[in-house]
């Protein structure tokens, strides 16, 4: 395994060998990262580069919610990088497993998720 680290956040992605290995808080802080420099390398005009992160931070917050991982984080970073994608069925899906998992501490938190269950809907529908 590669190098432990005092708290999640101060994670850095160069040093990971295998992110299935990291804690869940690791893997969160590790996922919102990859997207940070995704969105650096877009502006960089190094879309392969992009890309490539956002697949990796993909596969890890899906890891995680598989697990049925009870915080809201990573349903809602999965559910907005599937609407920026347009694949509204996967946004449902997981906004629907984070409803149904995701522990939502406040009614107007669970509110969030149902309306942006709604919409994503609506937009399918649209197409």
């Amino acid at each position: 395994m590669g190098k432990k680290w005092d708290k999640p956040q101060d994670i850095d992605p160069d040093q990971v060998e295998d992110w299935r290995e990291l804690s869940a808080p690791e893997k969160n802080y590790y996922a919102r990262k990859l997207e940070r420099r995704a969105v650096q390398a877009d502006l960089e005009s190094e879309e392969a580069y992009s890309d490539r992160l956002i697949g990796t931070a993909k596969k890890v917050y899906w890891h995680l919610v598989e697990k049925e991982f009870v915080g809201s984080f990573p349903y809602e970073r999965l559910a907005i990088l599937y609407r920026k994608e347009d694949d509204y069925d996967s946004e449902i899906r997981v906004l629907k497993r984070c409803l149904k998992h995701a522990k939502l501490k406040t009614e107007k938190k669970r509110r969030k998720f149902e309306n942006r269950l709604d919409r994503s809907k609506d937009l399918r529908e649209q197409r």
